[in-house]
């Protein structure tokens, strides 16, 4: 296949991890919105962000100055939490880079109750950089790389014609350079442009950039076309020859449901074995099957409720903060769903809000109050479930025993 032939030249012989000898990096910057807070330097050592190494991390002096110092033997992605943003950078052994800040700005505390909230990702500017730095070499291709994808996803069907010829493109801005790590972060690029191809996807994408290739775990191209080309791929036992590879397509499927659990006790090597660990650790802290101990309930108007005294069949749980439009909203289908399903059900609010006044001022619609609580009233909740976030969902049985998790919203529950 031409596509194949011409993508395989492009593929550089050199993208297993060279050693390096360590070398001192530093990053510098001045900001005075951040003084007196601590700032972490920090990077990820898997793309699923199971394992963080920190780098460095520093207090901002009273002038607002910041300096972070590390010894460092490979090019990292390396992140900086802002308060709503992560703001990131690549860092190279031996380098010095001066940063910009952008003004500090907290997060809310509807951020922080919210599981989905996530801090936006921020690249970093920087201050005197050269212009064949790492960073500037990648900013430049993801611009060219972003108009090409976007011409190709206007041609239907995509044909190894229009991928080769983006790809042309891009090589004739952004020339190929020395720069291993470069070499690595446009050939994971070009990994997802290969794979637009639905003919040869997503089996042409694998055998030419994943197959005989090492796993590059701090290499954020690498993840981003793993993430997106291995969930449509079933024939596993193909990987066998690549054993870091095969174990991670297997974590990935456990990741996304489609293994159980167990398959992760059969990880062998060692960076695996580390991300298997933290998965482990994460998935066995709330899961069905699993039975939940609650002895008694205090609501939010005083009332003491024994668990063990309630008869039910099930118990719909909704973990709510009255700062989130989603809870407000759960609140209307549970005043709904409560009257239709109360006797097949029994409908358990617990907010995690400091407020009991606001709680009871969000709940005043509701038929039954006897079983809206807080967390304030009941911290031994959150040690139960583990959870400290909202909005949240699970599903009881009579034994208090976890059989959905998470469960549906309330608009699309049925016990």
């Amino acid at each position: 296949m031409r596509l194949q032939l011409r993508i395989l030249l492009l593929l550089p012989l050199l993208l297993a991890w060279h050693s390096a000898t360590a070398s001192t990096t530093i990053v510098y910057g001045k900001d005075s919105t951040y003084i007196g807070q601590k700032l972490q330097l920090y990077s990820w050592d898997d793309g699923w962000n199971y394992n963080k190494t920190l780098l460095d991390s520093c207090h901002v002096n009273a002038d607002g100055s910041f300096r972070f110092k590390f010894s460092l033997s490979e090019t990292r992605k390396a992140y900086i939490h802002l308060g709503k943003y992560n703001g990131c950078l690549f860092v190279e052994p031996g380098k010095t880079y001066h940063i910009n800040l952008p003004l500090y700005e907290a997060e809310s505390q509807a951020d922080l109750l919210n599981p989905y909230y996530q801090p936006q990702e921020l690249l970093l500017s920087f201050t005197n950089l050269a212009k064949d730095d790492l960073n500037m070499q990648i900013a430049a291709f993801e611009d060219a790389f972003d108009h090409q994808w976007a011409l190709l996803l206007k041609q239907q069907p995509i044909t190894p014609q229009h991928i080769e010829h983006a790809i042309a493109n891009i090589d004739s801005i952004c020339p190929a350079t020395d720069n291993l790590f470069m070499q690595q972060y446009r050939n994971y690029r070009y990994a997802l442009m290969v794979n637009l191809y639905a003919t040869a996807a997503p089996n042409l994408s694998i055998k030419t950039y994943f197959l005989q290739q090492p796993v590059l775990y701090h290499q954020p191209a690498y993840w981003e076309a793993f993430e997106a080309i291995f969930p449509h791929f079933d024939h596993l036992t193909g990987l066998y020859g690549n054993l870091p590879l095969f174990e991670l397509a297997i974590m990935q499927k456990v990741e996304i449901g489609d293994l159980p659990i167990e398959k992760l006790t059969h990880i062998q090597t060692a960076s695996n074995k580390k991300i298997a660990t933290a998965m482990q650790q994460k998935k066995s802290r709330v899961t069905e099957g699993h039975t939940i101990a609650i002895d008694k309930l205090i609501n939010i108007h005083g009332d003491t409720i024994i668990w063990k005294d309630l008869n039910f069949p099930q118990a719909y749980i909704i973990f709510a903060n009255t700062k989130l439009n989603e809870s407000l909203a759960d609140i209307d289908y549970i005043q709904k769903i409560g009257r239709k399903y109360k006797d097949k059900c029994l409908f358990l609010l617990i907010f995690t809000d400091q407020d009991i006044h606001a709680i009871q001022q969000a709940c005043q619609h509701l038929t039954n109050h006897y079983f809206v609580v807080s967390t304030q009233q009941n911290p031994q909740l959150v040690h139960a479930f583990q959870q400290t976030h909202a909005p949240s969902y699970f599903v009881l049985d009579a034994n208090s025993r976890l059989i959905k998790v998470p469960a549906p919203r309330p608009k699309d529950f049925t016990p």
